[in-house]
């Protein structure tokens, strides 16, 4: 019976290749060959290439949203707190690059059946981190009364627009090389 080692292979083999032939192109042989794998374990894991991109789109997802929600959950002050997600973001980012190219690429497309729920439930559970975090923070008057959806907004819509098009150049500067100005920025924003 292959193992769980054999389902990362497979995972991180569909990742490259999606990355670098697009989803369309991709063919389960190419994914099963840079995996070295057999037919027999591929199918074993996934039924077919959807099954296969929708577990590299959920896996990314994941472990993306658990990080996030570990900073908000151990930060102490708000703004502390803002830094350490905004230095998360794009450390995150460029550690994984493929994996936020992937996801940036593919986006939230309506998935449907047990992936949309999977999805749906990640970011239930971070929006109750995210909410927790807000009520505490204004509670103690260091941010803005605003919605959970306004700050994630605010904290990452505009890290989000800069790792894009890092992502989409070789000649960019990294995007931590912008951290102390988006913390800046972000603060200003969120700050009471």
């Amino acid at each position: 019976m292959p193992s769980s080692d054999t389902r990362d292979k497979i995972v991180a083999a569909a990742l490259a290749t999606f990355v670098e032939k697009g989803v369309a192109s991709a063919t389960l042989q190419a994914i099963r060959e840079r995996a070295e794998v057999s037919n027999g374990s591929l199918f074993h894991f996934f039924a077919n290439k959807q099954s296969l991109c929708e577990a590299v789109y959920l896996e990314g997802i994941q472990d993306y949203q658990n990080g996030l929600a570990e900073q908000l959950k151990q930060s102490g002050g708000a703004r502390e707190s803002v830094a350490a997600v905004l230095r998360y973001h794009l450390e995150w980012t460029e550690r994984n690059r493929d994996r936020a190219r992937f996801l940036s690429e593919r986006g939230y497309t309506g998935w449907g059946g047990d992936l949309a729920r999977q999805v749906d439930q990640a970011n239930t559970a971070l929006m109750s981190t995210v909410s927790a975090w807000v009520r505490r923070h204004v509670a103690e008057g260091t941010l803005k009364p605003v919605s959970p959806e306004v700050v994630v907004a605010t904290l990452l819509g505009p890290a989000q627009l800069l790792c894009r098009a890092w992502l989409a150049s070789d000649s960019a500067a990294a995007p931590t090389s912008h951290l102390d100005e988006l913390v800046a920025v972000t603060w200003r924003a969120l700050s009471a």
